[in-house]
């Protein structure tokens, strides 16, 4: 065996991944450090071991100091695979569930903020941070649906405010604006329940996650395994799960938001699985493409709004924050606090 390929070679390289484990969890890898690392990795290869050990035992007390710092409960290999899987991205960053970051570190110790967030959350961590960046990427599934529906929803009501002048279609041909507005109705219109699916899905993962030993039955329903779950179960038996509750804690009945997104749910399939089946001698399943209109999509996108942030009170999660879920203003559109 070479003396590039002994033990101690090994194990330096082993104790140096560590460390650079330790500085991505930290948020602290800038494109200038990760040329600091990758220069190390090339000194521990290349350089004589007197000279490479004394640095070993510099970057062990640094580890442990970094393990204290960020209240580290994992093993070294552990870190060292969450290192190499980020590394191994085309673009040098890797997404973490804050599930998963709580059973490696004490995350709230080290981003107190992480209180405020629900379990699925997924933080990234990068090898490249711009200097001016402290904190970790978020990504929230249905915050970014969210601003979907809301980036849709503005561009299509600008679309009409500004009818006459051909408003954010300006400049085409004359028929483009009025077939761009009949296709962010139906983006916004599908952009709506996917965004109220998210979140939805969203809060029964996390229930599975904080309820490992929940049944058999209370898994397939959460998880849709191995059956497909209708919208209008979701919306009734997802809340009434996560709450503890014996039955509904919203319904038609006493959510009109519910009732009206119910009463719609077919429309936004149609405009998901689009065919040209007949439904009897005169409707086909495809007049939703021809139907849909700005007024309806308005009541959607309210009712999406509404039902969400009523299900949020009902289910009181204490610990979450979704202050970013705001309704339309007094204008018609989504406010510009709704791409945070």
């Amino acid at each position: 065996m070479s003396e590039n390929e002994s033990p101690f070679r090994l194990e330096a390289r082993e104790v140096y991944d560590e460390y650079a484990a330790l500085l991505l969890l930290g948020h602290w890898i800038t494109p200038s450090v990760y040329e600091e690392i990758q220069r190390a990795r090339l000194f521990i290869q290349s350089y004589p071991s007197r000279e490479v050990r004394p640095f070993i035992n510099n970057v062990r007390k640094k580890v442990r100091e970094l393990r204290s710092v960020l209240h580290i409960i994992c093993d070294g290999k552990e870190l060292r695979e969450i290192l190499s899987e980020v590394e191994s991205q085309k673009k040098t960053v890797g997404y973490l569930s804050k599930g998963y970051l709580d059973t490696i570190m004490r995350l709230e110790r080290v981003q107190p903020a992480a209180k405020d967030l629900p379990i699925h959350t997924r933080m990234g961590f990068t090898l490249q941070r711009p200097p001016d960046k402290t904190h970790p990427e978020l990504f929230l599934l249905e915050a970014k649906l969210y601003e979907d529906m809301c980036s849709l929803f503005n561009m299509c009501f600008c679309g009409f405010l500004h009818e006459d002048t051909g408003g954010v279609f300006n400049g085409f041909a004359p028929l483009v604006p009025i077939k761009a507005r009949d296709a962010l109705i139906r983006a916004s219109f599908v952009a709506a329940f996917e965004f109220i699916e998210a979140y939805l899905n969203g809060i029964a993962l996390d229930y599975l996650y904080l309820h490992q030993d929940a049944d058999e039955k209370t898994v397939s329903l959460l998880t849709e395994q191995p059956r497909h779950i209708s919208f209008r179960d979701k919306a009734l038996q997802y809340p009434k799960i996560v709450k503890g509750s014996q039955h509904p804690l919203l319904t038609e009945g006493n959510c009109p938001e519910l009732a009206l997104l119910i009463e719609h749910a077919n429309t936004r399939g149609a405009l998901v699985h689009p065919a040209a089946w007949m439904i009897d001698s005169i409707r086909t399943k495809q007049d939703a493409f021809f139907t849909t209109k700005l007024a309806e999509l308005c009541e959607i996108v309210d009712a999406a709004v509404g039902f969400v942030l009523k299900v949020e009170a009902k289910i009181e999660r204490r610990s979450v924050i979704v202050d970013w879920i705001l309704p339309r203003a007094a204008d018609g559109l989504f406010p510009a606090e709704s791409f945070q």
